[in-house]
């Protein structure tokens, strides 16, 4: 009785893995973006905008993980760092990011897929790390020392995301998601992006 039991089970776990293997739904995606982000406790503002390349893999017909790589134009004011960095044109801001995405479709038709995801992100930009000053900038002999360098933040993000499939291959996306303050070092961050999906 205890083997038949065994028996009955691993053929049902086999036929539920081969079922997953069946359901697997892959997409490589290409996408615009756009971040813009505000500091909570002081007056910075950021905002970047820039394409992505991605690629999301569905588990167990509604769960899928994705993974993104990106680069972006990142142009930010309200605080000295921020700005002096402009008044170098010869310097450039280079920034990329990468992320990870887990999210859950809710929604499931033919033609449209609606769920939601959290996200890691990491971006990087040059900018100035230090900035040491002597003197009063009305001072003829103010001195001003600035430090440049790669700078690097983590953020953190929740919110919807939608598909509509074009063909049986071709999507448009869309993911309007939202950072919070407490994950975020004190920054409310928005992130939106629209682009195709290409699913094999």
């Amino acid at each position: 009785m205890k083997l038949r039991l065994q028996f009955i089970v691993g053929l049902f776990l086999i036929s539920q893995s081969l079922h997953a293997l069946q359901t697997y739904k892959n997409t490589f995606e290409l996408s615009t973006f756009n971040i813009t982000s505000a500091n909570t406790t002081g007056f910075e503002r950021t905002s970047t905008n820039g394409i992505s390349l991605g690629y999301t893999r569905y588990f167990f017909e509604r769960l899928n993980v994705g993974a993104s790589v990106g680069w972006g134009d990142f142009y930010g004011r309200g605080s000295i760092l921020l700005e002096r960095f402009d008044d170098f044109p010869e310097n450039r801001r280079d920034y990329t990011q990468w992320q990870l995405k887990l999210g859950y479709d809710l929604i499931q038709t033919e033609r449209l897929n609606l769920g939601v995801q959290a996200e890691y992100l990491r971006f990087y930009y040059n900018g100035i790390t230090e900035r040491f000053t002597v003197g009063s900038p009305d001072d003829p002999e103010f001195l001003e020392r600035l430090t440049f360098g790669r700078l690097a933040a983590p953020s953190f993000f929740i919110g919807p995301y939608g598909m509509f499939h074009l063909t049986e291959k071709l999507a448009v996306k869309g993911e309007a998601v939202y950072g919070m303050p407490s994950m975020n070092f004190e920054y409310t961050r928005y992130r939106v992006s629209l682009g195709l999906g290409f699913r094999f």
